[in-house]
């Protein structure tokens, strides 16, 4: 199940992607959706666990 909600992902970025490149400047704006993206996903990987006992 994991393996496809991650397939998911990539399908969307993929699709943002080819989308980016219809539009005039759509590369910078791909670039700040990766950034924000990117900080959004290392805080949730990266939270610190407090440790019970």
């Amino acid at each position: 199940m994991k393996h496809f909600l991650m397939m998911v992902y990539v399908a969307g970025f993929a699709a943002l992607h080819y989308a980016s490149t219809l539009v005039v400047f759509g590369k910078y704006l791909y670039l700040a959706i990766l950034l924000v993206a990117t900080v959004i996903a290392w805080k949730v990987s990266f939270a610190s666990r407090k440790m019970i006992g």
